[in-house]
């Protein structure tokens, strides 16, 4: 599959087809002023208990509150790997470069 990717889109390097693709794959193209969201699974497995001895994972102490989210970071530099062609294609668009923060999420181990 990347390999035909590559061909139709004349690119010589498989890797750098490998990341062309996933980026025109998951391009979003959104007005001013609209939104999206997004789901992500969340694996939280891997937590375990401080008073467990494991040392392939995330320990949580009891009786404290935890507080994450997940963050993607695009860097402008991803838009280096769009084909002149594609470049040409989307120049009336500005490309997104910066974080995007989920919404907080609290987890209490109470012990």
């Amino acid at each position: 599959m990347i390999q035909d990717w590559a061909n139709k889109e004349n690119i010589k390097d498989i890797k750098i087809a490998e990341k062309n693709f996933y980026l025109i794959k998951n391009l979003m193209i959104l007005k001013f002023k609209q939104s999206f969201s997004y789901n992500i699974l969340l694996d939280i497995s891997n937590i375990k208990r401080s008073d467990l001895l494991s040392f392939d994972s995330y320990l949580i102490s009891p009786n404290l509150e935890y507080n994450f989210s997940s963050v993607i970071c695009i860097d402008d530099k991803i838009y280096n790997y769009l084909t002149k062609r594609q470049k040409d294609k989307y120049k009336k668009y500005k490309f997104f470069k910066g974080q995007i923060v989920s919404n907080k999420i609290d987890l209490n181990y109470k012990h």
